[in-house]
């Protein structure tokens, strides 16, 4: 296991070979020292009646064989469903023209009504007026958040996006009481990334995070270099999620909350993928969670290769 370089992975052979047990075709994800896909083997060789201390381990890179189904699955709902909602949206605009558009014309027909009326008509119109603008930000910001303009990577420095967006939450953590630490690794490197889009992970998952801690708590960010990959680790101790519920908080639309969208984290996951990364998620009821970014530190493009065909 001292050969595995993926920190994960060699905590996992760690634990296979100090409990002497058998695996057969068990499938990996690593990120070091760069992305594959592993099936992973590993047989006990006993000598004799001595005790197991010898094991065979087969590394099988089916890198570029295919993703699993499972990721193509969930990659194709957040593709098709994010289509949907943006068709919904739309949708939604034009009535929303027609109801603004409308309620200037009542509010020139009230012209003509007696002063006492014409106040009453008039406090309506302001309200339905400030209504219907909100509708159509909601909607507005909705697009927004769900266009999918391809990556624009850069190389920057991704504690500055990170510090931008937890200073956006500053007054919100001020008001409920939640303190914040922060430990950033002092040798990150600048690497490739789109700022927009990893702005907007940021903001979503302190976003959850800040929820999640009404009555007060701690929000740890933490980030850190492994080789060519940076981690970015967000800690709260708030309400966090239940068994039930774990499977699922990728999913598009899957929200326990009254007004939540359902598509935070669905966002998170589809960006996250954009860049090579992963997203990791520990958590449980009461006890807080934890979500890490792993992130390929990359500092040139990949070029597209010649045409052979």
């Amino acid at each position: 296991a001292q050969a595995v370089t993926d920190p994960e992975l060699y905590r996992w052979l760690e634990n296979i070979l100090l409990e002497g047990k058998s695996v057969y075709n068990e499938e990996h994800e690593i990120l070091f020292p760069r992305e594959h896909q592993l099936i992973v083997h590993v047989k006990p060789l006993e000598v004799g009646h001595e005790p197991v201390r010898y094991f065979l381990i087969c590394l099988v890179d089916i890198t570029g064989m295919g993703s699993r189904e499972k990721e193509k699955n969930v990659l194709g709902r957040i593709q098709s469903l994010l289509r949907l909602s943006k068709g919904i949206a739309h949708e939604l605009g034009n009535p929303l023209n027609s109801i603004a558009i409308h309620l200037k014309l009542l509010g020139k027909m009230c012209e003509s009504v007696s002063s006492k009326e014409k106040k009453k008509i008039e406090s309506a119109l302001e309200v339905l007026t400030q209504e219907t603008g909100r509708l159509d930000r909601i909607v507005k910001n909705f697009l927004k958040a769900t266009r999918q303009i391809p990556p624009q990577f850069k190389v920057g420095n991704i504690h500055e996006i990170l510090e931008e967006a937890l200073r956006f939450f500053g007054p919100e953590m001020k008001q409920y009481k939640i303190k914040l630490k922060t430990e950033f690794a002092p040798s990150m490197p600048p690497f490739l990334f789109d700022r927009d889009k990893m702005h907007q992970v940021f903001l979503n998952l302190i976003k959850n995070a800040v929820e999640a801690m009404p009555n007060g708590g701690e929000l740890k960010v933490k980030t850190a270099v492994w080789q060519k990959v940076c981690s970015i680790a967000f800690q709260d101790n708030g309400f966090g999620i239940s068994e039930d519920d774990m499977p699922h908080i990728f999913e598009d639309y899957y929200t326990t909350k009254e007004e939540g969208s359902g598509l935070g984290l669905a966002i998170v996951y589809n960006i996250v993928r954009e860049h090579g990364g992963r997203i990791d998620v520990k958590s449980a009821p009461r006890k807080g969670t934890l979500m890490i970014l792993y992130m390929p530190i990359r500092t040139h493009k990949l070029q597209i290769p010649e045409q052979t065909l």
